[in-house]
């Protein structure tokens, strides 16, 4: 009960508490009205008001007063003050005031118009002190000599890092003066905000030096060591403070306020650095204030957030983007928090963390901060304004690198509009719009417009650089690789090779930028066919990136994936996968598994472990590339469409097909929904579906399939490329399975002109092509068309391959089978046995090649009426044909003829079980060999059963000759013989040379027959 009676009474004192009035006092007074007249001005009059607060005018002293009902004190609300022809100039510390501080707020006003008229005289003493430095440093470092030496190595240990060249230092003072250029209406802003009536005399001394451009002179006021021991001094005095609860607030309202004011010399000093390019001093003075901001500051406020936010940029500069993300990451939290979703600082907070998000690598999330940059720009000052054209290029980036090729196309020309109008033709952020442009067309295969965005950038860099300057150079490179994929290969080598020499003229042979002209000269050699000298271009690569960057850096990994994949293309699989394993090595532990990056070194590394044999390998790299993609773009997107492909491809067992088959009509849809069906992706994904569906037997679809990609291919890479005359091969294959032979002939005689003009005549994908298109003439029975291919097939592979080659063998063949149907057997027994003796060598005595011989080579003994070599092969053939009448009968007709009676009916009645259709060759076998056996009995019943099968037929009467003659019945025997030839029996050299007839060939009446039968065939 006693417990009860307490926790009542507890909550009747909250209650009470929360009841009670919290009174807030506030001061306004002119901004800077001290300095300017000597005394302070307050303002009369002003109009306060908060949240849960009942207003309240300033009386003759500036002074107002905030009776809050209802909620606590500690909680933080946002002060308004208004009067007439007069701004607020301090109102981001009014966002956050807490209720029950004990100091009165300061509120500084200013007169309309008097704010913008200091910033802007504030802005364009700073642009001069940073124009002007930063003309006189590339003046020095255009002189070669001693000064532009000193230049760089003064730069070397400002940014804390080496810089190779006068060019790479002129180009970083570029981006820096930009993104310094960019930062100053908000530095400015700032600095005029700051009251100098309440600022420090070091403060007063410097910013007087600062306002008049004396910047190094205002440096030297803001003494490090002085700052620093205030800094101290203020901390400690935080910690110190005793007393009760009133002196307690108040002398803590009062530090915090001396805290403040060493922040606001920290972020001169910094800015003053900024200005004279000195951005590691810079970087040290933003952490010192931020760490006494971290160490004073009760809770975060907006003050915190923009000294992470100034250390975010600065990082970002010096090209630390790992700690710029994170300072950028803390300053959005915090504006967040403080500011809600809609104040205009948070587009810009935004926009710094979506590009820090953007040097490293992670895309989509940057997208997500642009796109709220652009929806905070538009509620404030609308989409028509002079930093929204940053946005939009930043946006057609992230939009580029994420496939989403139609919004990166819409943001670019957003971002060249707005950047042509608020900066120029010729200003950097411009010429950068122009190049993405010039991106994003090449990419959507629109590569006249990427010319025209190209040339109108060389124009400008001519016109503002020179025409040796290695801006220009760099423009000359993008034309290059632009005509390149437009198949203008002579003028893209031009292109390439005159930025080459500007970059030879201004850095030498080893630097990044030439041996960026190398690699985009080695990709054009590559394509050629030149790939001796493409590859000594690529080493060269590799040796400069490795002592530049080392072994372990991703720019070196991009040169071993570069590299590895002209391996692949040449099918030096080995090769291949040192290099891509690697350019992996350093991904993975660089960017992790889920970056675009190290997923196209698993795209190459996969192919070139299936194209070595290790397919379990490669299956596994698929699926975990398919893993990747739909998480880092989804499940409808291009490139995990390509891994799709990829994993479909490695599926060959009979139980992954389906599998496999689905995976490729995924990849499909999604490439035809998003890139259309003239993209060569899309083209990749029917010529990967056509494949699976022609092991399935679905030759219709697979051929659709193949037509639907081969305008696409011809397009993109020419008639002659070997990637289109590749699937003229595929198309061929398909057509012949469907039976039309004329139509894959077509497809196969483009693919010869193709090769014979670009590999030449000896080339082995010529001789495959010859081989290919034989086959399908020898299928039309045009056997003198299938020679003539086959002929140059042999000549091809005895010269590049060698005359012991499986592949020489199987062209022998061939040919073998073409000149056994032209009749010629002599040559085909020769061209059989030589492939035979090469397929037993290279490949083994029983492997298929050597068995496919061996039935052949039967064939042919057999037609020569070699039956003793017939029958040697027998063991070898055997196990190929038990089950084939024909071999069966073959057999038995070979120990016929052989005399071999016995064995001649033993493999007649095999081949009669296996085929029963056959009764009457049965019966006339059977009986033949029965009769020259002597067993005439058994042929008289075998002979009987025949005529009863073909009564009118000359056979079953032949069969009565000879067995007359050899029971020595010469009238009736020759009654017989005649009675045959008369029902159409004329086979006249086996009439001549039967053993059986001998009895008859003295008798007239056998004479005359014969004479009559020579006659007629005559």
């Amino acid at each position: 009960m006693r417990q009860a009676m307490l926790f009542l009474f507890g909550l009747m004192f909250i209650n009470i508490a929360t009841a009670q009035q919290i009174t807030l006092s506030g001061q306004v007074s002119i901004h800077n009205s001290k300095y300017n007249t000597h005394q302070i001005e307050y303002v009369e009059g002003a109009y306060a008001s908060a949240p849960f607060a009942s207003p309240d005018d300033t009386d003759k002293e500036g002074i107002f007063q905030l009776e809050f009902v209802g909620i606590n004190g500690g909680t933080p609300v946002k002060i308004d003050v208004e009067k007439a022809g007069l701004e607020v100039v301090n109102s981001h510390e009014l966002l956050d005031v807490v209720i029950g501080r004990k100091t009165p707020v300061r509120v500084f006003l200013a007169p309309k118009d008097q704010l913008a008229k200091a910033q802007t005289e504030l802005y364009d003493v700073s642009v001069k002190v940073l124009t002007a430095k930063h003309k006189e440093l590339i003046t020095k470092l255009r002189k070669e000599g001693e000064e532009r030496n000193v230049v760089i190595a003064e730069m070397e240990g400002k940014l804390g890092g080496e810089i190779a060249n006068w060019y790479e230092a002129e180009e970083i003072l570029n981006q820096q003066l930009e993104s310094t250029k960019k930062q100053l209406p908000e530095t400015v802003k700032k600095l005029a905000a700051v009251n100098l009536d309440f600022a420090s005399e070091m403060y007063l001394r410097a910013y007087e030096l600062y306002a008049k451009g004396e910047i190094e002179a205002a440096l030297a006021i803001l003494d490090a060591n002085q700052l620093e021991k205030d800094a101290l001094e203020a901390s400690e005095n935080l910690q110190k403070i005793e007393g009760d609860l009133e002196q307690y607030l108040v002398a803590r309202e009062q530090e915090q306020e001396r805290v403040s004011q060493i922040v606001k010399s920290y972020q001169l000093k910094a800015g003053s650095y900024r200005l004279l390019f000195q951005y590691r001093q810079a970087a040290k003075v933003y952490e010192k204030a931020i760490a006494l901001l971290e160490r004073t500051k009760k809770e975060v406020d907006i003050e915190l957030a923009d000294a992470y936010f100034e250390a975010g940029t600065i990082y970002n500069d010096l090209g630390d983007y790992k700690t710029s993300f994170s300072f950028h990451k803390k300053d959005v939290e915090i504006c967040e928090t403080i500011l809600g979703n809609n104040a205009m600082r948070l587009s810009v907070a935004y926009k710094f963390l979506g590009s820090a998000l953007v040097k490293t690598y992670n895309f989509k999330e940057a997208t997500a901060y642009f796109e709220k940059a652009l929806v905070v720009n538009e509620l404030n000052v609308g989409l028509d304004s002079s930093g929204i054209g940053d946005i939009y290029f930043y946006l057609a980036t992230t939009f580029q690198e994420l496939g989403e090729t139609e919004r990166a196309n819409a943001s670019l020309e957003k971002a060249i509009i707005a950047n042509e109008k608020y900066n120029g033709n010729d200003h950097r952020s411009t010429l950068a719009s122009y190049s993405g442009l010039a991106s994003f067309h090449q990419s959507a295969k629109n590569f006249e417009m990427a010319k025209v965005s190209i040339k109108k950038l060389i124009a400008i860099n001519e016109k503002s650089y020179g025409i040796d300057h290695p801006f220009t150079a760099r423009a000359y490179v993008a034309l290059g690789q632009v005509l390149r994929l437009s198949d203008e290969l002579v003028e893209a080598k031009a292109a390439i090779e005159k930025a080459i020499q500007i970059f030879e003229k201004s850095f030498g042979t080893m630097h990044h930028e030439t041996v960026n002209g190398y690699t985009s000269l080695a990709s054009l050699l590559s394509l050629e066919g030149d790939t001796f000298n493409a590859e000594l271009l690529l080493e060269k690569v590799i040796a400069f990136n490795e002592e530049t960057f080392g072994k372990d850096h991703p720019i070196t990994a991009e040169s071993y994936y570069k590299l590895g994949s002209l391996y692949a293309a040449e099918r030096n699989y080995d090769k291949g996968k040192t290099l891509f394993e690697k350019a992996l090595k350093i991904q993975e532990e660089t960017f992790g598994s889920d970056n675009l990056a190290t997923l196209n070194s698993y795209f190459g590394l996969a192919e070139v472990m299936k194209y070595s044999g290790d397919f379990e390998a490669a299956l596994a790299i698929c699926e975990k590339i398919v893993a990747s993609t739909e998480k880092i773009y989804g499940i409808d997107h291009p490139v995990t469409a390509k891994s799709y492909s990829s994993l479909a491809i490695m599926l060959t067992s009979p139980e992954e097909i389906d599998r496999a088959k689905l995976l490729l009509r995924k990849a499909v849809t999604i490439h035809e929904k998003h890139l259309g069906n003239d993209n060569s992706q899309t083209a990749v994904s029917y010529v990967a579906l056509a494949s699976i569906l022609m092991k399935q037997g679905e030759f219709e679809e697979a051929i659709v399939l193949h037509e639907k990609a081969l305008p696409v291919y011809e397009k993109t890479f020419g008639t002659e490329s070997q990637y289109t005359t590749g699937i003229y091969h595929e198309l061929a294959l398909a057509l012949r399975f469907r039976g039309d032979f004329m139509g894959a002939i077509t497809q196969l005689e483009k693919v010869v002109a193709a090769n014979e003009k670009t590999l030449g005549t000896l080339h082995k994908e010529t001789s495959t092509a010859y081989f290919a298109l034989a086959t399908n003439l020898h299928s039309i029975k045009d056997f003198n068309g299938a020679k003539k291919y086959l002929e140059k097939a042999v000549t091809a592979n005895e010269i590049t391959l060698g005359i012991d080659h499986p592949q020489t063998a199987a062209s022998y063949v061939g040919l073998a089978s073409v000149k056994m149907s032209l009749g010629d057997l002599i040559d085909a027994k020769e061209l059989l046995e030589k492939a035979l003796a090469i397929n037993r060598k290279t490949l083994g005595e029983t492997h298929p090649n050597s068995m496919g011989c061996y039935a052949k080579l039967s064939n042919v003994y057999y037609m020569l009426e070699e039956y003793e070599k017939f029958l040697d092969l027998l063991p070898k053939i055997i196990s190929q044909g038990e089950k084939d009448p024909n071999f069966m009968k073959q057999i038995g007709m070979c120990y016929y003829y052989l005399e071999d009676y016995e064995k001649a009916i033993e493999y007649y009645e095999k081949s009669y079980q296996l085929d029963q259709r056959t009764l009457a060759s049965y019966l006339n076998n059977t009986g033949m060999a029965f009769a020259k056996s002597g067993e005439q009995e058994e042929a008289k019943k075998r002979f009987e059963q025949l005529q009863q099968l073909a009564p009118n037929q000359g056979q079953p009467f032949r069969n009565w000759a000879v067995y007359y003659a050899l029971n020595e019945d010469i009238p009736t025997a020759l009654d017989n013989l005649e009675k045959a030839v008369e029902l159409g029996y004329k086979d006249l050299k086996w009439i001549k040379s039967d053993k059986s007839l001998e009895s008859l060939r003295l008798e007239e009446r056998y004479k005359v027959l014969v004479k009559s039968l020579e006659e007629k065939q005559n």
